[in-house]
């Protein structure tokens, strides 16, 4: 859920800080600190000292598939249901990240490959995507 946000976030300006993430997650800065701390050693984000967070390759790479995935689930709710886009888009943050991406990517391919989902966001392209 971090790095889908942070992902976000990055496309509107170039770096995010400590508290952006912290009053998304609605936690103290100090455990925002920890979590983005532990992305830093598993390489998925770099600090810049005293102004923020960004994205490495990896990260990006990753964070592009999670909101793939959450994007594509989110608009499977949307036209399988009828729910709302909003309720879609909640219903989807809590079990994207137990999609497989093989799974989203066949659903993609099945709505015809969607260019937005129910919230009107860009669905990104990501390189496992077949458009035959």
């Amino acid at each position: 859920m971090v790095l889908r946000y942070i992902y976000g976030e990055l496309k509107n300006k170039p770096i995010i800080g400590v508290k952006e993430v912290a009053k998304f997650l609605g936690v103290s800065s100090a455990s925002t600190f920890e979590i983005l701390n532990r992305l830093v050693n598993k390489k998925l984000l770099r600090r810049i000292e005293r102004r923020g967070y960004i994205l490495t390759p990896c990260g990006a790479k990753i964070a592009e598939k999670l909101v793939f995935t959450h994007r594509v689930v989110e608009y499977v709710f949307f036209k399988v249901f009828g729910m709302s886009p909003s309720c879609a888009c909640e219903l989807a943050t809590y079990i994207d990240y137990l999609i497989d991406l093989r799974s989203a990517n066949e659903a993609f391919k099945f709505f015809d490959f969607p260019r937005r989902c129910p919230c009107n966001k860009e669905i990104p392209r990501i390189q496992m995507v077949n458009e035959e």
